[in-house]
């Protein structure tokens, strides 16, 4: 099974997915670990849901790199795909260590980054086994929608140099207050890059659970907002586009200002962990109602607590109760 595209995956939310929550069955061991070797950002994204949210300030700290190689030692005939993720990883002061314990237990990971470092990481993640990084394009964006000229600059060395070894994503958190530029923001990329620099370019709405759904007299927004994801849709582009979550265009006045009459079930907990700095471990994504800690890696193994009765107990949970209100908005359950 590839899991080198996360994203992908979720977005396309497989049948066979529903087959754990619906048994309460788990696989044997989780497919994918989402591993944040830190919580530290430069970036100040208003939206951003681990600013938003005091459970991530409680664990603000940069993993030490003796534990994430624990992580990976642990996994022998079976290993799941790692996501390196953040905060910003490659703030970390031993990122390059990150890497070349990937390549020596054989792992292929992949990464999501604000992209501001990639000049400063190119050689190293050049010759790292990362299959794909994800480079989330708002930090290289004004408040126009224009990339700026030294962002520019540097995506396009970067480009250049990685010559598609590694697989990349681009991310651009959307909603109705920005999206007015979206058809520009493509078009330049489609214009200023060559088919096949970009595999995916993922449009993600940019609302957390802490963040009021859109007012009522704010809907002309949203349908402005349908408009240009159907004109979107129906662009030529040398890449393809990912939508996160996949809300149809007629559904985004639900989506964001009523009570989300959409499907009510996620199988990301039964398949996979979310690793925090300080060697706590949560459900599945590890965002929203994910948040729970299930134990610690420094106190218990990885497939203990796979197996565990608090993840056990949290599973049951869901299927008893449904899933919880903060998790309304999140791009990993199932709206259809």
């Amino acid at each position: 099974m590839s899991l080198y595209n996360i994203k992908h995956i979720v977005s396309k939310k497989p049948k066979w997915g529903l087959v754990f929550p619906r048994l309460n069955i788990s696989v044997p061991y989780p497919l994918f670990l989402l591993v944040h070797i830190t919580l530290f950002c430069d970036q100040k994204c208003d939206w951003c849901y681990q600013k938003n949210d005091g459970f991530y300030s409680s664990h603000s700290m940069n993993m030490e790199a003796g534990l994430f190689e624990k992580i990976l030692a642990s996994f022998i005939l079976f290993k799941p795909h790692i996501h390196i993720y953040g905060g910003e990883p490659l703030l970390h002061p031993d990122f390059p260590k990150f890497l070349e314990y990937c390549r020596v237990y054989k792992y292929r990971p992949t990464l999501t980054t604000n992209g501001k470092y990639l000049d400063k990481y190119s050689d190293v993640i050049r010759n790292s086994t990362l299959s794909q990084l994800n480079i989330s394009l708002n930090g290289f964006l004004d408040s126009n929608g224009n990339i700026s000229l030294e962002s520019g600059k540097k995506l396009k060395e970067f480009i250049k140099v990685n010559k598609g070894i590694k697989k990349i994503n681009l991310n651009y958190a959307v909603g109705p207050d920005n999206c007015a530029c979206l058809v520009d923001i493509l078009s330049h990329f489609n214009n200023s890059f060559k088919k096949g620099d970009f595999s995916y370019f993922v449009i993600q709405h940019r609302i957390s659970s802490v963040t009021p759904g859109i007012h009522a007299d704010e809907v002309s927004g949203i349908r402005r907002f349908s408009e240009i994801l159907r004109e979107i849709r129906n662009m030529k582009l040398n890449f393809k586009l990912i939508f996160l979550p996949y809300i149809k265009a007629g559904d985004l006045e639900s989506y964001y200002v009523t009570d989300h009459p959409f499907k009510d079930e996620c199988y990301i907990p039964w398949v996979g962990l979310s690793i925090l700095p300080d060697a706590m471990v949560t459900p599945g994504g590890g965002v929203f109602g994910c948040n729970f800690v299930l134990g610690n890696l420094k106190e218990s193994s990885i497939m203990k607590i796979w197996k565990g009765a608090p993840l056990n107990n949290f599973r049951s949970e869901l299927i008893r109760q449904g899933l919880p209100e903060s998790c309304n908005r999140c791009c990993h359950k199932l709206y259809y």
